[in-house]
């Protein structure tokens, strides 16, 4: 009895302190988020689109290029716009900015956007490059021998190098070893490719003038911006899952 009311005693005591030791590493995980998704409260009222791109670009870091298109309908940036918000993000902040102007962007990678008029964006096909590979060869499964003791007859006298006790491992025969190993549908390059086309709109989005094509696992794609955003999120995906 006594024994199990020091132990009780014991863990109320040892309870706080963990408590505590956990603290910090929550504390981190909320200023990690809080960082990752930075907000904002600007007022930008009939100004210059080029000044937000300079004030994003110095908040969030982001850096810009217009494509011919863009700078048409900015007036390479002199075009104003209005931009009075609270609690947004920068992407939401670009958003409200560019949709007065009938543009649109995309980010090729985190921190790189691209502005282009709405029109390129779900029309104009660009080709880009992605690398697959890790997505179609994962680590190969070596067929081993067999985990299993056959007991040897006794009048069996043991050969030099074999397990003593009148043990031997069992070797799997020929034509298991040689036995290729199915394939998971994400390391098949043509089912790779039929995920992507059909989680980014089927038929009906990759229409004329769009193209996938994989070659020694580097996949080429041929689309617009509105798509390739689309197959980039989705190979995000896979590699977040595989």
């Amino acid at each position: 009895m006594r024994l199990t009311a020091a132990l009780l005693a014991l863990s109320f005591c040892t309870l706080p302190a963990l408590a505590e030791d956990a603290k910090p590493a929550d504390k981190e995980k909320k200023e990690a988020k809080k960082e990752k998704e930075k907000l904002f409260s600007p007022e930008f009222d009939e100004a210059p689109l080029s000044d937000l791109l300079t004030w994003l670009t110095r908040e969030a870091g982001f850096e810009y290029d217009l494509t011919k298109a863009a700078q048409k309908l900015s007036k390479s940036g002199l075009e104003k716009i209005k931009v009075v918000a609270k609690d947004k993000t920068a992407r939401e902040i670009l958003d409200m900015a560019l949709a007065q102007l009938g543009l649109s962007w995309a980010e090729k990678v985190p921190g790189q956007i691209k502005i282009m008029s709405s029109e390129e964006y779900v029309k104009d096909a660009v080709l880009e490059l992605y690398d697959v590979r890790e997505l179609l060869n994962p680590i190969t499964d070596f067929a081993g021998p067999e985990g299993g003791f056959k007991k040897k007859p006794a009048n069996d006298k043991s050969a030099v190098g074999e397990v003593p006790s009148g043990h031997k491992f069992e070797e799997p025969p020929p034509e298991e070893r040689e036995k290729e190993r199915p394939k998971k549908p994400i390391e098949d390059p043509e089912k790779l490719k039929q995920l992507l086309r059909d989680g980014s709109g089927g038929d009906e989005a990759w229409g004329e003038g769009t193209s996938m094509d994989l070659v020694n696992g580097i996949l080429y794609v041929k689309a617009p911006w509105k798509l390739q955003n689309k197959v980039r999120t989705l190979l995000n995906q896979f590699r977040q899952f595989k």
